[in-house]
């Protein structure tokens, strides 16, 4: 990650800005589902953790939102600003989650990504992600998603 990146948890003050990229970046031919209203309902919930980075010129160039249960964590967002790829920011997006889980005594990350998102399949997989299943028409039930699975302990 790039010496100017900051990650921080996030605020209320950053909905706006995740559900832009959001929209932009993950959810791109499909309807805004993840605005600013359902984010910020998001957030607050008790059992979620948001992470977002920063730059001392940008509010919020990467996000990364999961939900926490007792065994799995699931990420519900992931989204990088295109001014941000390649720069090993979603790794430590990520990262960021997989200690957070490692601490509450939760042992594995689950996700969900579009089955046709090659360069997203390879980067997870990167990541010691591996697709444990698929489901049909998960997307606004005209795309399919493959569902990912690491396992936090075994690494």
């Amino acid at each position: 990650m790039t010496e100017l990146l900051t990650l921080r948890t996030a605020k209320p003050r950053d909905v706006g800005i995740i559900a832009k990229l959001a929209r932009d970046e993950v959810q791109r031919g499909h309807r805004w589902t993840w605005d600013a209203r359902r984010v910020a309902q998001t957030l607050a919930r008790k059992d979620v953790l948001g992470v977002v980075a920063t730059r001392p010129d940008e509010p919020v160039v990467g996000f990364a939102v999961a939900g926490y249960g007792d065994d799995v964590a699931h990420l519900l967002l992931l989204a990088v600003h295109p001014s941000a790829r390649r720069t090993g920011l979603g790794t430590e997006l990520l990262n960021w989650h997989h200690k957070c889980a490692l601490v509450a005594g939760v042992g594995a990350v689950e996700l969900e990504l579009r089955a046709q998102n090659r360069a997203a399949l390879r980067f997870y997989e990167t990541l010691g992600y591996e697709v444990i299943g698929r489901v049909r028409g998960y997307y606004q039930h005209d795309e399919d998603a493959l569902v990912m699975r690491r396992d936090l302990r075994s690494t």
